[in-house]
């Protein structure tokens, strides 16, 4: 017996298919049954379905006469009939019987998978169930079933993982030829966005192609900005599917913690939302046993499962209240001890409250004391950034181009003159002497 789990699109289905592919005609019989989901599956559903292959000529056979060929209308005699028919046909050649789906399999369905799994050890059959690990909850059926044949059968267990950096690195220099600087900016928002998930990678590519964020020109590929790329349709209906199952309260708070970020602490959580303990702990309930969140281990915090279920769960809070809770959040996390830089700046950012440039600031500052140079530039260029077009405010941001354009003096390419240049001009403008000798 195999067991296969992961996600929706993780490649359990495409593992299936490349082992049947590589399986020589007549040297085993592949069943195949399947489950549905949105649909009511009857008893026997994807037994029914696998053997329906065999069954005129396992009960034209003489010698397996007190098959009934009615599956679905059987008692008890039925896993008694599905057995022979199975061991029949094994002795005569090997027997693959796939079963995919099973989390949406009816409990007639696992019962006798249950059965048949203790059967198979000394028969020459592969019994090959699939199934999503991210929708078994406590409450489903199979995740009572799951221990038990892993107790009764030991199976052969095989958890398809998501792909690897290097492998989604891979894909992109095998689709296109791209410069090495965009084909590794590709490779990362495909592997930020997609969480190495393959189908979730391969609809994003299609849509990127589509909208013409990376296309062929002149024998050679071209990659435009990618911080506008939409959510391919298909991604969005899945994630959809799994956020309909929570509670629209639920759904709301989610909401606010894709706001606050991918791990999400849930003290802040709970002050940003203004809810009672009891409220947030049944929404973060609801949101675990639907694979949406996962609880830290080393700190009281949660994160989201999946970067596009944050994303979906952001997109779903109004602009102007998205703003509002950067701001509060900015705020409750400059209030505390503990606070950081980054994340204070990052939510005054997007709420596009002035207090970012300060806090850019100190986040430049700090990540220079810790030689983070490349790090340090970016705060400092992002914080003058915010100052373009206040004349009041020349001296401030010419400062601030110089940090960035002298942490930068050492690097590849146009952008530390850039900055300088700029420094010098905002210095002439504020009549800031000791600034534009630095700059020159």
């Amino acid at each position: 017996m195999v067991l296969i789990a992961g996600e929706a699109g993780i490649g359990k289905s495409a593992l299936i298919r490349a082992f049947v592919d590589e399986i020589e005609t007549g040297q085993a019989t592949v069943l195949s049954g399947y489950c549905y989901d949105l649909s009511i599956t009857p008893p026997f559903g994807p037994w029914t379905q696998a053997v329906s292959a065999l069954d005129s000529t396992w009960r034209a056979d003489p010698g397996n006469a007190g098959g009934s060929g009615d599956y679905s209308t059987q008692g008890s005699s039925h896993f008694a009939d599905v057995q022979r028919l199975l061991s029949s046909e094994s002795e005569r050649r090997t027997l693959i019987l796939l079963l995919e789906d099973i989390h949406w399999a009816d409990p007639a369905s696992l019962d006798l998978l249950r059965h048949m799994a203790r059967q198979v050890e000394n028969r020459r059959i592969m019994l090959v169930a699939t199934y999503r690990d991210d929708e078994i909850t406590r409450e489903h059926p199979l995740f009572q079933l799951l221990p038990v044949l892993v107790r009764e059968s030991d199976p052969h267990r095989i958890d398809v993982r998501a792909l690897r950096p290097h492998e989604i690195t891979t894909i992109v220099n095998q689709r296109y030829e791209l410069s090495p600087a965009d084909s590794t900016r590709l490779a990362r928002h495909l592997e930020e966005r997609s969480g190495g998930n393959p189908l979730f990678l391969l609809e994003m590519l299609r849509s990127l192609e589509t909208d013409g964020f990376v296309r062929e020109q002149n024998d050679h590929w071209v990659l435009h900005d990618l911080r506008n790329a939409p959510l391919p349709p298909l991604v969005r209906q899945l994630i959809d599917s799994r956020l309909s199952r929570l509670s629209p309260e639920t759904v709301n708070l989610l909401g606010h913690a894709a706001v606050i970020g991918e791990r999400v602490p849930v003290d802040l959580w709970q002050a940003v939302c203004q809810v009672d303990e009891a409220t947030l702990s049944s929404a973060v309930d609801q949101a675990i046993n639907e694979h949406v969140l996962d609880e830290s281990t080393d700190a009281p915090e949660v994160r989201f499962t999946h970067a596009l279920i944050r994303e979906m769960c952001y997109q779903r809070i109004p602009v102007p209240r998205r703003r509002s809770v950067h701001r509060e959040t900015g705020e409750l996390i400059a209030s505390r001890t503990d606070r950081d830089a980054d994340a204070i700046a990052y939510h005054f950012q997007l709420a596009g409250d002035p207090r970012a440039v300060q806090w850019l600031a100190r986040a430049g500052m700090s990540a220079r004391e810790q030689s983070a140079w490349l790090s340090a530039a970016d705060r400092f260029a992002s914080a003058a950034e915010m100052l373009s077009g206040d004349d009041h405010r020349n001296r401030a941001r010419g400062w601030l181009l110089f940090y960035a354009g002298y942490l930068l003096r050492f690097t590849v390419g146009e952008k530390p003159i850039e900055y300088l240049l700029a420094a010098e001009q905002a210095a002439f403008a504020a009549g800031d002497e000791l600034l534009a000798a630095y700059a020159l």
